[in-house]
């Protein structure tokens, strides 16, 4: 795609923009899972990312459930990157995983086996990193049963509380 004055292909253009929306539209109903990064910033880089209404290059930004990472997708460089907040919307490279695509294609469909995460000051490259559509009512039931364990965890410990203070 041109990005400046004469020269470019206004027809290439103008499909390059109609699938971009296409595919802003598409994801507009899920989440995606990030699954598989290994090393000292896995914990980061894993978890549940939900669509927000923010778009960058033309495709849905996501954040990730209860923490301040992000995963959006970056033109300039053709990449989808998770990183944080510090970074979100900066015109450069700074992540903790990444993947090159074209433009268009949604994080679950990029290519399978290519993610490079941040391990030890250096992008690894980790096969094992998988990304998975999810549902709104996925989202919602993992929501659930985590909010639940939490509750058992606590309930747990209250009773362990409550034996030691009876011995």
């Amino acid at each position: 795609m041109s990005m400046g004055g004469g020269g470019g292909d206004e027809r290439g253009e103008e499909q390059a923009i109609v699938t971009s929306t296409r595919a802003h539209d598409a994801a507009a109903t899920y989440a995606v899972r990030i699954s598989g990064a290994t090393g000292d910033n896995a914990w980061r880089v894993n978890g549940v990312y939900e669509v927000t209404d923010e778009v960058s290059g033309g495709m849905p930004v996501y954040k990730k459930q209860g923490g301040d990472m992000w995963l959006e997708y970056h033109v300039s460089n053709g990449r989808w990157m998770s990183r944080s907040t510090l970074y979100k919307g900066q015109a450069n490279d700074a992540c903790l995983a990444h993947v090159h695509c074209d433009v268009g294609v949604l994080p679950d469909k990029a290519p399978r086996g290519a993610w490079h995460v941040w391990v030890n000051n250096a992008f690894e490259a980790q096969a094992s990193v998988v990304v998975t559509p999810m549902s709104a009512a996925e989202v919602a039931a993992e929501a659930a049963a985590l909010q639940a364990a939490r509750a058992a965890t606590r309930a747990a410990a209250q009773a362990a509380k409550v034996r030691e203070s009876v011995n």
